[in-house]
């Protein structure tokens, strides 16, 4: 429910600038993790296990705490560019465009769960480096994304959010050739230089695909911040989100290579499908070609 509302919150809070908003939210998701990362291990290893109920507790308070924000917000939705048309063509176009950015959005969520999901057994069974290096990618990852993705959503991504995505899935597609790499015969010397290009290339296609898609997410199609068409597009992260796991243990077990082989390929594909996704024009707007 959380995300699926979030999305149509920013555009009615800040409904000139929001991609720089969406940015800045997901900054401040990351150093939410770090920070309870870091809260959570240190808490264990100074009171062991038994401190874990009061971290739930106080994780619980700030849920409270964040409900009663949200409860105070004052909100005037912002005034529409004209009707949504009743032409069942038009809405029939409208919907297949929402469909293909639901689509084209999966290659992100399977490669935000790859790293999640799939770098600490690669770099540990794979590649054969200490359990530390995934926590290094992890934290160079955190830092990039939380210092940077306001910065360069505001300043130096493309103004089109369809070209930020095209954009970020061909930087994507390079990421996942830098992490296959070190797998190659003979490649393991190169592997702390491969994984750390591969985690920038990774955290920079990641400044730029989320903001993007968020943004097309909320105003690609006039009936695009309703409530059925937000629980579509959060529908294709919980598709992803389930399927990855099992996906890419068993490509790993295959074979090192097939991971980043078949998440390279579906965000080629996404990049291919980028440009369908071409924001409706709306009475008094032009559409950005």
């Amino acid at each position: 429910m959380y995300f699926t509302a979030q999305r149509t919150l920013i555009i009615h809070v800040a409904p000139a600038e929001h991609r720089a908003w969406f940015a800045f939210t997901g900054s401040l998701r990351n150093i939410g993790l770090a920070a309870g990362a870091g809260a959570a291990a240190g808490a264990l290893s100074l009171f062991g296990t038994g401190s874990l109920r009061w971290l739930i507790a106080v994780d619980a308070a700030t849920y409270l705490l964040a409900a009663a924000c949200f409860a105070t917000l004052t909100l005037t939705p912002p005034k529409p560019d004209g009707a949504p048309p009743d032409d069942p063509v038009t809405r029939s176009g409208h919907t297949r465009r929402y469909l293909v950015l639901v689509a084209v959005n999966i290659p992100y969520v399977l490669a935000q769960a790859l790293l999640s999901v799939l770098v600490a057994v690669y770099t540990t069974r794979a590649l054969d480096l200490p359990a530390s290096a995934a926590s290094l990618l992890f934290a160079v990852n955190t830092l990039i994304v939380s210092a940077c993705s306001t910065v360069v959503t505001a300043h130096l991504a493309p103004k089109v959010p369809r070209r930020a995505v095209s954009t970020g899935y061909l930087i994507m597609t390079a990421g996942m050739g830098a992490f296959a790499l070190p797998a190659l015969p003979g490649a393991t010397a190169a592997a702390w230089a491969a994984l750390v290009a591969a985690i920038v290339l990774f955290s920079v296609a990641e400044i730029l695909l989320g903001p993007a898609l968020s943004e097309l997410s909320v105003t690609l199609t006039p009936r695009a911040a309703g409530g059925f068409t937000q629980g579509l597009y959060q529908f294709s992260w919980a598709v992803g989100m389930v399927a990855a796991p099992a996906l890419f243990t068993l490509l790993l077990q295959t074979d090192p290579l097939l991971p980043w082989g078949f998440e390279a390929a579906a965000c080629l594909i996404a990049l291919f499908a980028a440009p369908a996704l071409t924001t409706a024009d709306r009475p008094g707007r032009r559409s950005p070609r």
